[in-house]
């Protein structure tokens, strides 16, 4: 997202008319009279002083800058409507819904309906979306067939490889607002589609639809602008139904290109939906097909719920071996459920375990092998702007004060995870990118001896290193492996360098450090596929990814 606190992107307002969706005329004109949609005003040197939103020192280094190859004619920083006849659209347009007089995102702690309020005051609605021919753009029909795959022989549907997802948009805080950045991604299951556990008010109408969304074939080798203006859309008939009663869920099952009418609608205790205990983990194990992933919800004994990720390797119950369990944390604005997909916009463990043909090519052999991998969510802020969280901090635009709660409450998760009988209980690695590799920082820093070896890419921090060093070192001997490029504008290397020379002279333990140039992006932040993957896509590029997960097994020993 170019710009987090100012604007919003997506769709224009629009209201529904026989199932079908109205587009605003006035947009295109409200966002040509706006100075705040230049981009070159978003620049790290120049900056609109008239602006009564003007970003934070810390949001200014975090925002995208502009390339200075980037041609703006081509960008999606446009407005321009389009008829909502046609069975696709472009993303080529700005959301107004959400923006104040000015254009910035005016929602502050304490007014949004949903994110804040502790879980038993609120239900929730899970998705589950039967297969069927998705609706189709004219000349893509070879598209849709790679994406629904073939049936196998064990009835279950191949996993998608094409670039369709699908998402959940409707009306409301919980669905996006029917902005189409803002929805749910749902995920696929191996025989279905299904959502993590939505939270909505209790016992109120809900209006939402299926969104099929076609992202560009070469999605990973595109700039994310492009990304962006190339995605289309397709939209399912809308649906309104009632939320249940507060701590309650509402599943909902759908198939795709029928009626709007659900299949079924079942009214469940929340309970019954989400992990709290080592019993309930149990359970959902026995029912997760080795060698995929799938994803859960954790309501931790600190009121902080955990949306996860879990990759149980091929021979999981049958094997002698213990299993280590590696923990992923990922990179600001990423998401499992969410526009800049963990599962198809990234190029870190969750896509590479995916069995795609990328992953297949990309993912080490260890890392599929030889790993039970959990990779969490970072929970939503309700005092930051959209909502977006940032790992075991609150308010990371302001103050952003430590949240010890979210880091007792992925303690707890992990503990819980290390607890089962198949897993080594004595062993936890940690890796993470970009904002993932702070919390790394941070997480092992705060848990002295529950991480045995830790891997920060392209990381970040800003609270203190002395402080940071002193934990690191003081109470543990803890193996640290540093992946950074000398170009990253992102989060700067000296910053890295600097942290690595002072673990290294308090540190009992070995502290690696990768560095390198980054010759492949236009920011050098790109590091996941120097330290994740297994073979090189830029002249000149590392590829690491055996040997990292081979380091981190040997400090098993």
């Amino acid at each position: 997202r170019l710009v987090q606190d100012s604007c919003i992107l997506g769709l224009c307002p629009f209201g529904w008319e026989s199932g079908a969706m109205g587009g605003s005329e006035d947009c295109a004109d409200d966002c040509e009279s706006s100075s705040w949609y230049d981009l070159e005003w978003w620049t790290k040197e120049t900056w609109d002083d008239s602006c009564s939103s003007q970003p934070s020192k810390r949001q200014r280094q975090e925002t995208w800058n502009q390339d200075e190859h980037w041609d703006k004619s081509g960008s999606w920083f446009t407005c321009d409507s389009w008829s909502y006849s046609a069975d696709w659209e472009t993303s080529a347009s700005w959301s107004m819904s959400q923006r104040g007089e000015d254009g910035g995102n005016d929602v502050e702690s304490g007014e949004w309906e949903v994110l804040g309020k502790p879980r038993h005051q609120l239900a929730a609605v899970r998705f589950i979306v039967l297969t069927a021919d998705p609706p189709v753009p004219e000349g893509s029909r070879k598209d849709a067939a790679t994406v629904q795959g073939a049936v196998a022989s064990t009835g279950t549907v191949a996993l998608p490889t094409g670039p369709e997802r699908l998402r959940v948009v409707g009306a409301g805080e919980a669905f996006g607002d029917w902005d189409t950045h803002l929805g749910l991604d749902l995920f696929w299951e191996g025989t279905q589609w299904e959502s993590t556990l939505i939270n909505v008010l209790p016992d109120t109408d809900i209006a939402f639809c299926l969104l099929h969304i076609q992202d560009a074939e070469d999605l990973l080798g595109i700039h994310p602008y492009e990304a962006q203006e190339r995605r289309r859309f397709a939209w399912e008939p809308s649906v309104t139904l009632r939320s249940p009663t507060a701590g309650n869920v509402l599943e909902v099952t759908l198939a795709l290109s029928q009626s709007g009418s659900p299949r079924s609608v079942a009214t469940l205790p929340r309970s019954d939906c989400v992990i709290q205990t080592r019993e309930d983990l149990s359970r959902r194990l026995k029912q997760h097909r080795e060698g995929s992933q799938r994803n859960y919800v954790f309501d931790g004994p600190n009121n902080v719920t955990i949306d996860f990720c879990l990759y149980l390797p091929p021979g999981f119950s049958q094997s002698r071996m213990l299993w280590p369990l590696l923990v992923f944390l990922h990179a600001m604005h990423s998401r499992l459920d969410g526009d800049v997909n963990l599962f198809f916009e990234s190029e870190a463990p969750p896509q590479l375990l995916l069995g795609t043909p990328f992953g297949k090519e990309q993912c080490p052999e260890l890392l599929r092998s030889s790993f039970v991998v959990l990779s969490p969510q970072c929970p939503r802020d309700p005092q930051a702007a959209q909502g977006s969280g940032v790992w075991f901090r609150r308010d990371w635009y302001g103050e952003a004060s430590f949240a010890a709660e979210v880091v007792d409450d992925l303690a707890s998760l992990i503990e819980m995870m290390t607890a089962h009988p198949r897993m080594d209980c004595g062993f936890v690695a940690l890796t993470g990118t970009s904002m993932g590799g702070m919390g790394c920082l941070e997480f092992a820093s705060r848990r002295p001896g529950l991480i045995k070896a830790c891997a920060p890419v392209a990381a970040h921090y800003e609270f203190g290193l002395d402080g940071l060093v002193e934990r690191l070192t003081q109470d543990q001997e803890l193996p640290l492996w540093f992946f950074h490029a000398f170009e990253d504008t992102l989060c700067p290397f000296e910053t890295v360098s600097e942290l690595v020379e002072k673990l290294r002279k308090h540190s009992r333990a070995e502290v690696r450090f990768t560095d390198y140039h980054d010759t492949w992006s236009y920011t050098g932040h790109c590091a996941d596929r120097v330290s994740y993957q297994v073979a090189s896509r830029s002249e000149g590029q590392l590829a690491l990814g055996n040997e990292l997960f081979a380091w981190i097994l040997e400090q098993r020993q």
